[in-house]
């Protein structure tokens, strides 16, 4: 009885102690956040003055897209990372500047082979690993790989309707949206006025075409193209906002998070307004076109509104680029709209206009509603944002170019900014860097479609090469300041140099730009970027000059070495010197003589340590006794150093990561001729023919360098 009595207690005990521990398990459980949905909507071509919210002189009027923003968050100093579709879009999903990749202007079309390597981390296969569900609906334009009849002849780019002869579209398509990390994936393949006109769902064009269409209308123009029977060019908004509404409905009711990618083709050409809302705007079918997209948007909040979601969904509304004139601009003005709002410029452009965006976040849970950040930010950081919010850690080859905003939901306007610097990019591939109030323009007119455009030569002719405004005081960008602030100048364009050849703008590991195989025009004022093999440069033009009689000495690191005339090159980041000598010589060579030697090869980790070496025996050129008497005793060491190397006269120049100091003498030169010749026979060397390169030089006695720019002879390596 007793024992009965004993086992019953111990029953009740342990039954009542698995209760307790379920429910500390389900309080945790509870206070533990679940994943947010996440919706990412990203227009074509809609202008940051399209908005209301953003744009109070508005002639459109958009009550759904501004609820939006009332709801949440608006930013109104965000970019995209390009001022055209394709690479913007590559920005958003790898977190990467477009140019990093090969493509270095222009844009994809919709015969254009995958863009995004299936080994490159995407925010769609991170959310993927992250548990979430994904999905990518509607416009792609990243390119993917089509089936073709002849394998070996790709054909035409996609420009002309026989372009497309050769793709079998009864196959399947590869390097899909699905390869780079979306579990469903539904779209056309490039912009909605260019050919081929098919939906492909998960790599299965959904309808062979059966014709080839086209439209030459003001407004509602797109290319000669095969067309699929189910595709319908004024349908495809409303079509792509239906499908995505069904998505929401269907994985609301799955414990699961989801991440939706939704990309409108609109209000990109073809402007399409359907018969409801033509004239609606009284201003043009493009403002009728944004009015429809607006009440769709209306429509996609009320589905994740009923769906029971809507407090931990994060919804993101932005564009791709500025308004296109493909709106017919000068129409919109005329009915006191304008686009761009008071900045400059428009789609494809350098300036404001063309990449300066509409950007709206919303999510109940995390952000107050009816909050305004004027923080800098760039579409790119997409991919940190998501990487926080799901606690996943980016890799140092993931994210390049990407901040995480989590911060910015919290404290929309914080005393210390977000990105040290945001990295602009036009059609043409011309660049520009923005820190603070200030942006760099390393273009002399708007890189774009807007004046001055790049190929009007007698204006571009006329004008600096750079452009410098502050835009606190100059929002239009009407007053190029460059002359008035060199340092900034100077300073702007090393952070961007730095941010190009370093593979990333955000701190970690340098990382490396996709290779190419042509030269990369946009990037000259960089400096001499092309690393270079000594073996295949520096060796064989003192070969030429010593023939057998060359001596090759390594000196290792500076640091641990006590040669005097070198530590004018004392730098962070130099790893190792080679010195060349002549060994008919062999008791005159003392490494502390400098004329003993016929030139120093100085490597440096970086190209930015290398070319700030060579900057700063620049700037010791130029000190004048008053700031000589001014510096630290180390200082003045390498004055003297200075002195030592310049004495007898010498070249200095920069390639890659080297710095080079050509020796000279008051004597003839090795090979006889006189010393600037002799100069750019090595200059051959180390450059490509017709490549200009910049140079400190000394004559004998002078004791100080000058700066030039020299095109050295075109390269006669093979007969040397």
């Amino acid at each position: 009885m007793n024992f009965l009595k004993k086992n019953n207690y111990q029953i009740l005990f342990s039954g009542l102690m698995i209760l307790m521990l379920i429910n500390l398990g389900c309080q945790r459980t509870s206070t533990t956040p679940a994943s947010p949905n996440i919706i990412f909507i990203l227009a074509d071509d809609l202008g940051y003055g399209d908005i209301s919210t953003f744009n109070s002189k508005s002639k459109i009027p958009t009550p759904n897209i501004d609820k939006l923003a009332d709801e949440g968050m608006k930013f109104t100093d965000a970019h995209t990372s390009s001022s055209v579709c394709t690479p913007t879009r590559y920005g958003i999903l790898t977190g990467r500047y477009n140019w990093r990749s090969q493509l270095k202007s222009g844009v994809l079309t919709g015969k254009s082979k995958a863009m995004i390597p299936m080994d490159r981390t995407t925010v769609a296969s991170m959310l993927q690993q992250q548990g979430y569900h994904t999905a990518f609906i509607g416009k792609w334009h990243l390119g993917w790989n089509w089936s073709l009849h002849d394998p070996e002849n790709f054909g035409g780019e996609g420009w002309d309707a026989a372009d497309f002869d050769n793709i079998d579209f009864t196959k399947s398509i590869t390097h899909t949206p699905n390869d780079l990390g979306f579990d469903y994936a539904y779209g056309h393949s490039g912009s909605l006025d260019m050919a081929p006109y098919v939906y492909v769902e998960n790599g299965e064009i959904t309808s062979v075409p059966d014709s080839s269409t086209v439209n030459t209308g003001k407004y509602s123009w797109w290319r000669e193209g095969p067309t699929g029977a189910d595709f319908v060019h004024e349908q495809v908004t409303p079509h792509f906002f239906k499908k995505s509404q069904d998505y929401i409905e269907e994985r609301a009711t799955k414990e699961q998070p989801f991440f939706l990618y939704l990309a409108l083709p609109s209000p990109h050409t073809p402007i399409l307004p359907l018969e409801e809302w033509q004239g609606k705007s009284e201003l043009n079918p493009y403002a009728d076109f944004v009015m429809m997209i607006d009440d769709y948007m209306g429509q996609l909040a009320a589905t994740i509104k009923n769906a029971g979601i809507e407090e931990n969904t994060l919804v993101i509304f932005t564009s791709d680029n500025g308004v296109s004139p493909a709106s017919k601009l000068n129409e919109l003005v005329e009915g006191g709209h304008y686009s761009s709002g008071i900045y400059r410029g428009h789609k494809a452009d350098i300036f404001e206009g063309g990449h300066r965006v509409p950007f709206i976040t919303k999510w109940p849970e995390k952000i107050k509603a009816g909050t305004v950040s004027k923080e800098i930010v760039c579409t790119t950081d997409f991919m940190a944002t998501c990487a926080g919010i799901t606690g996943y850690e980016l890799a140092a080859n993931e994210g390049e170019d990407s901040y995480n905003m989590l911060s910015l939901f919290e404290e929309p306007n914080p005393e210390v900014p977000l990105r040290e610097a945001t990295v602009h990019h036009s059609i043409n591939g011309s660049f520009a860097i923005r820190q603070g109030d200030w942006k760099l323009i390393m273009c002399p007119g708007s890189g774009g479609w807007s004046f001055p455009r790049p190929g009007n030569k007698e204006v571009i002719d006329t004008l600096p090469p750079i452009q410098l405004y502050n835009l606190s005081q100059d929002p239009s960008e009407s007053k190029n300041l460059h002359a008035d602030y060199p340092k900034k100048v100077e300073t702007m364009k090393a952070l961007l140099s730095k941010y190009i050849l370093e593979g990333r703008s955000t701190p970690g590991v340098s990382q490396e730009n996709d290779a190419i195989d042509f030269e990369w025009t946009q990037v000259g004022f960089v400096g001499n970027t092309r690393n270079i093999q000594l073996s295949e440069t520096i060796e064989p033009f003192l070969k030429h000059v010593l023939q057998d009689n060359l001596r090759v000495h390594n000196f290792g690191n500076l640091l641990q070495q006590n040669i005097r005339h070198l530590k004018i090159f004392e730098q962070t980041g130099l790893q190792n010197i080679m010195a060349y000598s002549d060994k008919r010589y062999p008791n005159r060579v003392e490494p502390n003589n400098y004329e003993h030697f016929l030139l120093f090869a100085l490597e440096y980790k970086s190209f930015q340590e290398a070319m700030d070496a060579y900057n700063e025996i620049k700037k010791i050129s130029e000190y004048d006794n008053e700031t000589y008497n001014k510096l630290a005793k180390n200082e003045k060491e390498r004055i003297l150093a200075f002195e030592i190397s310049t004495k007898p006269g010498g070249m200095i120049c920069q390639q890659g990561n080297y710095v080079f100091s050509l020796v000279k003498t008051c004597r003839e030169t090795p090979i006889g001729g006189k010393w600037k010749n002799y100069e750019n026979l090595f200059l051959e060397f180390i450059t490509e023919s017709g490549e200009s390169i910049k140079v400190l030089s000394a004559k004998c006695g002078q004791m100080k360098y000058t700066e030039e720019t020299r095109t050295p002879f075109p390269n006669q390596n093979e007969s040397h």
